[in-house]
C-alpha cells in the first residue's frame, strides 16, 4: 500500500453517477476504489423524495455519517431525526438505520459515511443485517 493515494469523486452534484457493485446508483464505496487498511468510506446522494432501499445495522462496525447537502430524515432504531448540511451522527453496533431525502429538499441529500471496526477492514466479516426501510411507501 502506498503512503498516499488520490481519488477524484468529482463534485457532489455528480455523485448520482456513482454505482455500487450490485448496481445501486448514487453510492460509491471509496474503500473499494482506493486501498484502505482500517477505514471504510462511502459517498452517497439521494434525490429529493428518495432514500435507502432498506434499513441496516452492523454487529461489529461503528459508523459516522456527515451530511453535506440537502435535507432529510434518518431512522435510528425507533427514533427518526432531521438531518441537513452539517449534521453528523455516530451510529453504534446493532442500531438499525435508514435515510430518506425530504421530498421538498432544496438539493440532493448527500453524505459520507465512515465505517471502522477492530482490525483491518479486509478482515471484517460481513456483519450487516437488513430490514425493510421505515420510509418505504
Amino acid at each position: 500500500m502506498s503512503d498516499y493515494e488520490i481519488l477524484e469523486l468529482g463534485p457532489i452534484d455528480a455523485w448520482g453517477a456513482l454505482t455500487t457493485a450490485d448496481g445501486r446508483t448514487g453510492k460509491g464505496f471509496v474503500d473499494r476504489m482506493i486501498d484502505t487498511q482500517y477505514i471504510g468510506l462511502s459517498a452517497t446522494t439521494f434525490a429529493p423524495g428518495t432514500g435507502t432501499p432498506f434499513a441496516h445495522s452492523h454487529s461489529i462496525l461503528e459508523e459516522i455519517y456527515v451530511f453535506l447537502t440537502g435535507e432529510g430524515r434518518m431512522a435510528l432504531g425507533e427514533d427518526v431525526v432531521e438531518v441537513s448540511a452539517g449534521t453528523t451522527i455516530r451510529v453504534g453496533q446493532d442500531v438499525m438505520r435508514a435515510i430518506q431525502a425530504n421530498a421538498d429538499s432544496p438539493a440532493d441529500l448527500a453524505y459520507i459515511c465512515v465505517r471502522v471496526g477492530p482490525g483491518e477492514l479486509k478482515d471484517q466479516p460481513k456483519d450487516s443485517s437488513r430490514a425493510d426501510s421505515p420510509f418505504a411507501s
